[in-house]
């Protein structure tokens, strides 16, 4: 799995991803997904259904915004 790489079924793409946390022991998740059917009139291209998604991003579970966990002074 690299920047940049394409793939033809979204199925190909959560094998590449799985792969790629069993190396580098990392997990990740969907933050942001807009489905192919929800999305269709407003591409200006054809996107194979078998992809499910017209975009999609993962984030690490480790990371994200800072959530203060402090309940103050007073």
């Amino acid at each position: 799995l690299k920047i940049g790489s394409e793939f033809s079924s979204f199925n190909e793409l959560e094998n590449s991803l799985i792969s790629y946390e069993a190396k580098h022991f990392c997990d990740f998740t969907k933050s942001n997904s807009r489905t192919i059917g929800g999305t269709k009139k407003g591409l200006k291209r054809y996107i194979n259904p078998q992809l499910k998604y017209a975009e999609i991003d993962y984030v690490c579970v480790n990371g994200g915004e800072y959530k203060n966990q402090s309940k103050g002074t007073s």
